[in-house]
């Protein structure tokens, strides 16, 4: 009679600490998936290295620093299109060009500032999707609150596509983190 009583109070134990780490567990989980959402993003594209970044506050937006930037409506249908997930909303991009720069379209690439940047010739198919490029000719000053924003690739969907961002479309800059 002792044994089946005791073995009955380390039934209880076992069961009330597997539910205690059960929920230490869920818990964790939960805190993970706040902090990644908040702190982290996952960039699942080529046009910027794959993997991880930490979020950070995009005070001073500079040259060549990469961001997360939110894509005008009228884009995301061909985001989906690309084969993107439907819940990304937002890429992360390379400003290129800001205020005063001039941006200027031709048939090599995307000039800014007179100077060719690599892989910047816009592209009509990708993955058998049309697409609409900005086309040859089109010439822009950037004003105050005006980037340009591309991919390190020459498959980016960036700035030759979608045209100038605005600040308000700069979410947070982003440092890759592994």
């Amino acid at each position: 009679m002792v044994s089946m009583t005791l073995s009955y109070k380390q039934k209880i134990k076992s069961i009330l600490y597997a539910t205690l780490c059960i929920s230490i567990c869920i818990l964790l989980l939960c805190l993970l998936n706040i902090m990644t959402t908040k702190y982290l993003i996952y960039n699942p594209t080529k046009s910027e290295k794959q993997g991880y970044y930490i979020k950070i506050k995009a005070d001073d937006i500079g040259y060549l620093k990469i961001y997360q930037i939110s894509i005008p409506s009228t884009h995301i249908d061909m985001l989906h299109k690309l084969g993107l997930p439907t819940h990304i909303h937002s890429l992360l991009k390379t400003v290129v060009a800001k205020s005063q720069d001039v941006i200027n379209v031709t048939s090599k690439g995307v000039l800014i500032n007179n100077q060719l940047y690599p892989n910047s010739r816009g592209k009509l198919v990708a993955r058998g999707v049309i697409l609409h490029p900005i086309p040859i000719g089109y010439h822009h000053v950037l004003k105050e609150n005006e980037y340009w924003v591309m991919g390190r690739t020459e498959n980016s969907f960036d700035s030759r596509y979608f045209g100038v961002i605005t600040q308000s479309q700069i979410l947070n800059q982003v440092v890759f983190l592994f």
